[in-house]
């Protein structure tokens, strides 16, 4: 399974970085080759085919699928859906990988089914026979499979243990250092890194008044709320988040109104257990299936019961450090991008390529 060449579209790199980063580590570490699709390239060979030579579109696949066989290109690898061209409704990178036979993984991390489903229908992804949608969530599978897509699989978040570890276990090969700025790492009680949503203002805002020292990270719509004396600025995903999960005694996992998946869990529920810090998440479906000793690895509440949660895990630091270390331990074990990869996602896109070597 080693040696494998897999093109990312930059596109990826550039709009879902926290999520294609690791992934591409992950890739590099188990023996493969991740190398970078530059789409501006793809569209100029695109509009020169079909503007400056008046060429129909089969003759620009052809020096597509011509290009990737020159770059030895065995898989394909996506986060969400990804347009380009002048057709977005159409011209997916998926499409164009799939019409060059090249297996490839479109990751799917959705809020909403039903408007995945209908962007979908618009790409003509039923078309697609190369093409494995591994979705975050098994409701999603569910509906894609019940709407006709027949390669849809299920495959939870994963960590990057390069990107997210704790302070007094620092990987020797550890992609950013710890950082010593104090609007990171000035020992919050309990911290939140997060767009900002009517919801989350609201659950946010009785531990602020309650005395809990609190530290807001995310879009600057923070500061003009009664919260802005919280609000600590922007945090890059990939450099900056590791050191506040490690400053805070609990870490904050709230649950946003566009999610519409019972099942739906963030990148950040893995990423922060990965940091061997204490996680108080919102509880779904899809930490009971993932956790054997179910939502206690994590710490959970209920709506209209943060602030109590919060107080009663401040008062007991003994059994905070226990569920973190389970956590930790846990993630380690069982929930890395690398075992994702060897588990779920590289089986499938192997099988493939099996398949179109018998053909």
């Amino acid at each position: 399974m080693d040696g494998y060449n897999v093109v990312i579209p930059d596109i990826c790199q550039k709009r879902m970085a926290e999520i294609t980063l690791p992934v591409m580590d992950a890739l590099q570490s188990l023996g493969h080759t991740p190398t970078v699709l530059n789409l501006a390239s793809i569209v100029q060979m695109y509009q020169e085919y079909r503007y400056q030579r008046h060429a129909c579109y089969e003759i620009f696949g052809f020096y597509f699928q011509d290009l990737m066989k020159r770059s030895q290109v065995d898989f394909g690898f996506c986060v969400g859906l990804s347009g380009m061209l002048e057709d977005v409704s159409k011209h997916e990178v998926h499409n164009l990988l799939d019409e060059a036979g090249i297996p490839n993984v479109m990751l799917v991390h959705s809020r909403d089914t039903q408007s995945l489903l209908d962007r979908l229908e618009k790409t003509g992804a039923r078309d697609w026979r190369h093409t494995i949608m591994a979705c975050t969530s098994r409701i999603v599978v569910e509906a894609l499979l019940a709407a006709g897509y027949r390669n849809a699989t299920y495959c939870p978040p994963g960590a990057n243990t390069r990107l997210f570890y704790p302070t007094d276990q620092v990987p020797e090969n550890a992609a950013y250092p710890l950082l010593d700025d104090q609007r990171l790492s000035r020992g919050f009680d309990a911290s939140f890194i997060g767009t900002w949503t009517p919801g989350r203002e609201a659950l946010l805002l009785p531990l602020q008044e309650a005395g809990v020292n609190l530290g807001i990270f995310g879009d600057k719509n923070w500061e003009r709320t009664p919260l802005g004396v919280s609000y600590g600025g922007p945090a890059n995903y990939l450099s900056e988040v590791n050191t506040i999960y490690n400053a805070s005694k609990i870490n904050l996992d709230l649950p946003h109104e566009a999610t519409k998946l019972d099942d739906y869990i963030s990148f950040r529920v893995h990423d922060c257990l990965a940091s061997g810090s204490f996680l108080l998440a919102y509880p779904r479906q899809g930490h009971e299936s993932l956790w054997e000793a179910g939502q206690e690895q994590a710490g959970s509440y209920a709506v209209g019961e943060l602030l109590e949660a919060v107080q009663h895990y401040l008062a007991h630091p003994t059994q905070r450090a226990q569920i973190a270390q389970r956590g930790y331990e846990a993630v380690l074990r069982d929930h890395t991008w690398q075992q994702r990869l060897k588990a779920i996602i590289l089986p499938g896109l192997e099988l493939r390529l099996l398949k179109a070597a018998a053909a």
